[in-house]
């Protein structure tokens, strides 16, 4: 019973992250989540006896603690003699004399306020991290079934949403009239189906591989799964969905196809010209997105001009950026005010521009390391015999559609994504099942009795 404890309670968790998590707007369900990520982060730390940790989870440890340390260095208060030279700051320094006042100490960060409320979400994804890690507190098919549960109810949810109305949105600031599920965002419900395709898959090809009483049922149950995503996707109409969906399904396929084997190098190749032909007629279909339409450099809230527009921020405040959460001071300040209006940008809808407007090269320097530490362990799961877990490789195939979809929007900015993302990395990082590790060292130990015997 006590062995069930604890991936009860992480897998109760992630399920309240996708549920109450949906929306990148401060309310009570985010709170929540984050007042239960400090308690879990207390009992994971405090565990009597935890688990082994991998090198590669604690690479992953090293990396978390890295960008806490990026944060806290936002944070330090400098003297006017060192804050003043830096590049963006010249307004701030200009106020100060205009009003009479001496300059007075103050950190990297423009809003340090926010830069602690920002910082303070993400206490969920790594109490997930940190949980599964020195806990060892995960069971992959619980995840898997989780997320395919979490998944149905929000397809028919949305479809409720569609045919009822504002009624069943769940968020005051949403897309009225579209499917969004638990989200704000049909985007980001986009991104729940993707996550939720090859884990899918992983199930289908763990039924199809062992003789159980029930595989016939899971054979069924993961198929009709698979049918709810591509039918959500097909209603979502989101453009990164759409050309994400391609690329996602003939990787899920290729893991069901090659399990427990490594897949040829012409398979991934014919998964990127199908990825980059889905891309590529997703953004020539006339769905009005506002990537490469001319149209949009006459209105501000757009990609088009959002794009542009943060890079010169990030190009005015490097190296060492604005602070964590301080977009939505920093942009008003490159608009046109002939285009203002009672809208305004939230996001630059690409995490990796606002990451560069908000920590400079620490920050990118940082998002180097993790693409890195991520790419070795997608090689590594989808390579070695030894780490060939169907789980694995559909935590690499849900991350990379996460990280992909954070180049043209702000999904990791909702905590249910970042908690998916972070259980992905948490697969990722953990060694291979120890039931397959049992089973190997109780046919080595048959082995050498035999011989004896002889």
């Amino acid at each position: 019973m006590k062995r069930l404890i604890s991936p009860t309670v992480t897998t109760g968790y992630l399920a309240l992250c996708v549920l109450l998590g949906g929306s990148s707007v401060a309310y009570g369900g985010n709170l929540l989540l984050q007042l239960l990520g400090i308690a879990m982060l207390f009992w994971a730390l405090a565990a009597d006896k935890p688990a082994e940790i991998t090198p590669a989870g604690r690479e992953l440890v090293a990396l978390i603690l890295l960008l806490l340390l990026v944060i806290a260095i936002q944070l330090i208060p400098l003297p006017p003699e060192l804050w003043t030279k830096l590049p963006g700051r010249e307004d701030a320094a200009e106020a100060y004399r205009l009003v009479g006042q001496p300059q007075p100490w103050l950190p990297i960060s423009l809003a340090p306020y926010q830069t602690v409320s920002s910082s303070i979400w993400l206490l969920p994804p790594i109490a997930i991290v940190i949980s599964y890690l020195r806990l060892g507190a995960y069971r992959r098919a619980w995840t898997a079934w989780l997320l395919i549960g979490v998944t149905i109810a929000a397809v028919l949810l949305g479809t409720l949403q569609i045919v009822g109305g504002p009624d069943w949105q769940l968020h005051q600031i949403t897309n009225d009239g579209t499917m969004t599920g638990f989200f704000a965002n049909s985007n980001h419900m986009a991104t729940l189906l993707l996550v939720t395709m090859p884990f899918a898959a992983a199930l289908f090809a763990r039924a199809k591989r062992e003789n159980r009483k029930n595989r016939a049922g899971v054979l069924i149950a993961t198929g009709l799964a698979a049918t709810f995503v591509l039918m959500g996707l097909a209603i979502l109409n989101s453009l990164a969905g759409l050309a994400l969906m391609v690329p996602v399904v003939a990787a899920s396929l290729l893991m069901i196809r090659f399990d427990r084997r490594r897949v040829p190098g012409w398979c991934w190749g014919l998964v990127a010209a199908a990825g980059a032909a889905s891309a590529a007629s997703a953004l020539a279909a006339p769905m009005g997105h506002d990537l490469l339409q001319a149209k949009p450099l006459t209105e501000p809230i757009t990609r088009y001009g959002a794009w542009p527009t943060t890079s010169r921020a990030a190009a005015d405040f490097a190296p060492l950026g604005s602070g964590i959460g301080t977009f939505v001071n920093v942009y008003p300040r490159y608009e046109n005010p002939a285009l203002v209006d009672g809208t305004y940008m939230n996001h630059a809808h690409n995490d990796y521009l606002e990451l560069a407007l908000e920590t400079g090269a620490p920050g990118l320097a940082l998002l180097g390391a993790f693409m890195l530490w991520w790419s070795r362990r997608a090689l590594a799961v989808w390579r070695s015999a030894q780490h060939a877990d169907g789980f694995a490789r559909a935590a690499t195939i849900a991350s990379a559609a996460i990280l992909i979809h954070s180049s043209v929007d702000y999904p990791l900015r909702m905590t249910a994504i970042s908690a998916l993302l972070a259980l992905c990395c948490g697969l990722m990082s953990v060694a291979a099942p120890m039931r397959s590790r049992v089973v190997r060292n109780r046919r080595a130990s048959q082995n050498v009795l035999h011989l004896a015997a002889d």
